[in-house]
């Protein structure tokens, strides 16, 4: 009995130190993939295409004393490990910066939409846990009948589906194509977003007719193109730097599998 306390309290005493040091592993490679994460999306803002004084004049045209103006007040003059550095420090410290786009801080907007973002994590996992296991073991309970069959099919729509985000409508452009059998007028409209949160359209319209003179074609061409963002997988649009206002978007896939996009009643699907 003598013996056992010592070894007992040198196994405590070595668990302790085993636990200590995976811990700061695992904190140290948290931190690491953390700050490889950052720079790698803060470069990729810089990548997009586009020039952010672009997005922050909205249009119009600046003089290049205005554009010097605007590039130093928002620190674009400076050398990208600067801007990023900075930026790091004022994370750090709490400051996430101010949004271009809703005029107020990003840490309000956070905060703001965190308790339906928490709500609706809680809810997914409950349903993941809840119906994934359940799903899962009564297919390896009835492993080889009907159930699992259900059981897979069921589950495939479920894991597809999904709303509007903004890798899938930067990815290309969309294009609608309608037709008036009875006028003999098409229209053809191509909508592009771009990563900074601009999108621009290109409308084309063509009518034939007949008559005495023969066949008669007149052509129609417009151009547009706003602010956009998606939140909460759901689209809002701007025209000409106006209000965000919500569209009716149902995300659809076409017998091959491609996305098509149903935005107030009309069908854009990818072009380029």
């Amino acid at each position: 009995m003598t013996h056992v306390r010592p070894l007992a309290a040198e196994a405590l005493r070595r668990l302790g130190a085993l636990l200590r040091t995976t811990l700061t592993r695992r904190v140290g490679a948290m931190a690491l993939t953390l700050l490889v994460t950052s720079f790698l999306v803060y470069s990729s803002l810089y990548l997009a295409p586009g020039d952010p004084v672009s997005f922050l004049v909205k249009g119009r045209s600046p003089s290049p004393a205005q554009v010097v103006a605007i590039r130093h007040q928002y620190g674009l003059d400076r050398p990208f490990p600067v801007r990023y550095w900075n930026w790091l420090l004022a994370m750090l410290h709490g400051d996430f910066g101010q949004s271009y786009l809703f005029h107020d801080s990003v840490a309000s907007i956070i905060g703001s939409r965190l308790p339906s973002t928490l709500l609706l994590v809680a809810v997914s996992t409950v349903l993941i846990v809840v119906l994934g296991v359940g799903a899962g073991v009564v297919g390896a309970l009835r492993k080889g009948k009907t159930v699992v069959i259900l059981v897979t099919i069921g589950a495939a729509p479920f894991a597809c589906a999904g709303g509007m985000s903004h890798d899938l409508l930067v990815s290309s452009a969309w294009c609608s194509f309608t037709y008036n059998k009875t006028t003999g007028y098409s229209h053809t409209k191509r909508v592009y977003f771009n990563a900074n949160g601009t999108y621009g359209t290109g409308s084309r319209g063509e009518g034939y007719s007949s008559g005495s003179g023969g066949s008669m074609g007149s052509q129609r061409n417009t151009q547009g193109g706003g602010l956009w963002r998606v939140e909460r997988s759901e689209l809002f649009m701007s025209e000409g730097g106006g209000r965000l206002e919500a569209v009716r978007t149902v995300l659809k896939r076409n017998n091959n599998g491609s996305p098509i996009i149903v935005a107030d009643g009309v069908e854009y699907s990818q072009c380029r």
